[in-house]
């Protein structure tokens, strides 16, 4: 199962429809702070760990 951290409210029966894979890797290092802060400004719904 993948770890991931809902970024917005959604359905609680709903999986995201935007994901941030480790965060907003291609401006940031890998799950980074700045990288999970990056994708949701972006607008992701989720980010995944990718652990």
């Amino acid at each position: 199962m993948a770890n991931f951290i809902a970024a917005r409210n959604s359905h609680p029966n709903s999986l995201p429809e935007c994901w941030g894979h480790r965060g907003a890797s291609a401006a940031w290092p890998e799950n980074t702070l700045a990288s999970f802060q990056g994708a949701i400004r972006d607008g992701a719904h989720a980010i995944e760990s990718g652990e």
